[in-house]
């Protein structure tokens, strides 16, 4: 029988939603007048559209638009004594989940080139286990004149399954669950190009990042990614869609040293499944993707394999997949953004915003031939409420399974989370 925390969860349930009251409380902004030029009216304060022209500039030559987002979130957990023994005892923590600052223009003295430069406080990295400020994005993008597609240069996210190409902020669940598969960001360059009225994508990336680690050019490895998107429905403007996608990555290894590690969809919780660095030579993933809108209704999945050649472990293969749906009261539905191939936003009709339960289960297998990273599934249920086009407060419950060191251990989480994204 396995050995519970003394503290009951409906407990952890009660305190939980209670500091969410706190968080909004404390950190609504004060009511502002309503302006002219808005055009939708929400009954949670925010600030007015008018504020966002004070934030660009714009001349002959360039443009700059100022750009802030951040995310707050308050996690507490619930463990057996196994899952103590696994990973260590999770400690409930309340963060600045995400702090960032973005810069995005035109170089009109360029031509047809824009840029993009932000700066970000996140742990939720592979490599980073402490709190930091980073150089998240920082990159020129040439868009072509007809409008089917653009090239990217500089850091930016790899061209890799719909989780890690998309918005975090916005998917349906709260933490992408597919990290131990690919790296948040990379210097390289990909090139984007949209087919047969933009019903077809294809996004081609090369990553390299000795520029930014140092050391020489071939041991910090090379990444290219293939990413292949269709949409075989698409009616009233996607109102109703069908998105499918198959991703191909090819990953040197870095001084001859791999890892694949990943937390439980938490960005303070400790990694729970862990390959450990082992000899390697190189991994090649494929990844497939769907994506589904209709009637309020949105179910998203994600599936990777991963091959290893790595002899001295016995050439390992991993997986892992997920599949979240997610349900809008009120009708409003995620615009798709048919130039980079995803989802963004919910933007609230008014009133009191929109309502959105979600569900996702998903399942990472680091288990094979000589390494045992272990074996997690995850069932996540929860609320989102987008209470304007900027604010989102939300809540979630997470059931976590680790199978590894030979005991099976469970975790309790419930998130809370309140993010403002402007202007």
């Amino acid at each position: 029988m396995s050995d519970r925390s003394e503290y009951p969860l409906q407990s952890i349930l009660i305190a939980a939603i209670l500091r969410l009251f706190v968080l909004v409380f404390f950190f609504a902004p004060s009511p502002l007048p309503a302006q002219a030029n808005d055009a939708v009216q929400y009954e949670v304060p925010d600030i007015p559209d008018s504020w966002a022209e004070a934030l660009r500039y714009k001349n002959e030559h360039f443009s700059v638009a100022f750009l802030f987002g951040t995310l707050l979130d308050y996690t507490t957990w619930d463990q057996d004594q196994q899952s103590i023994d696994q990973v260590g005892k999770q400690e409930d923590e309340f963060e600045v989940r995400s702090l960032r600052f973005l810069f995005a223009g035109t170089l009109d003295f360029m031509g047809p080139w824009s840029y993009v430069v932000a700066l970000e406080s996140n742990r939720f990295d592979q490599a980073t286990e402490n709190p930091r400020f980073a150089l998240m994005d920082a990159a020129l993008i040439r868009r072509f004149a007809d409008g089917s597609g653009r090239l990217v240069i500089g850091k930016q996210k790899q061209a890799f399954v719909y989780e890690m190409v998309g918005d975090s902020a916005n998917l349906l669940q709260h933490e992408r669950f597919l990290g131990p598969f690919f790296v948040s960001r990379s210097w390289g360059a990909t090139y984007t190009r949209t087919f047969h009225e933009k019903r077809l994508g294809l996004q081609i990336g090369w990553y390299n990042d000795w520029f930014e680690e140092g050391g020489n050019f071939g041991g910090q490895g090379n990444h290219v990614a293939v990413r292949m998107t269709g949409l075989p429905v698409w009616r009233n403007e996607g109102a109703q869609l069908l998105h499918l996608g198959i991703s191909a990555r090819y990953q040197e290894d870095e001084n001859g040293i791999l890892q694949f590690r990943g937390r439980p969809g938490s960005n303070v919780a400790d990694f729970y499944v862990d390959t450990g660095s082992f000899e390697a030579d190189y991994s090649r993933q494929v990844g497939l993707e769907a994506l589904w809108q209709s009637n309020r209704l949105t179910v998203l999945g994600d599936y990777v394999k991963t091959w290893v050649r790595a002899d001295a472990v016995g050439n390992p293969q991993f997986d892992g997949f997920y599949v979240a749906a997610s349900y809008l009261f009120n009708g409003e539905l995620r615009p798709y953004d048919r130039s980079v191939r995803y989802s963004r936003r919910v933007i609230p009709g008014g009133g009191w915003g929109a309502l959105e339960p979600f569900v996702m289960f998903g399942r990472v297998d680091l288990d094979d031939a000589a390494l045992r990273g272990g074996r997690m599934e995850k069932w996540y249920v929860g609320l989102n409420w987008w209470a304007t086009r900027r604010w989102k407060m939300s809540i979630g419950y997470g059931d976590i399974e680790l199978d590894r060191f030979d005991a099976l251990g469970s975790t309790n989480q419930v998130l809370l989370r309140m993010q403002w994204i402007g202007p």
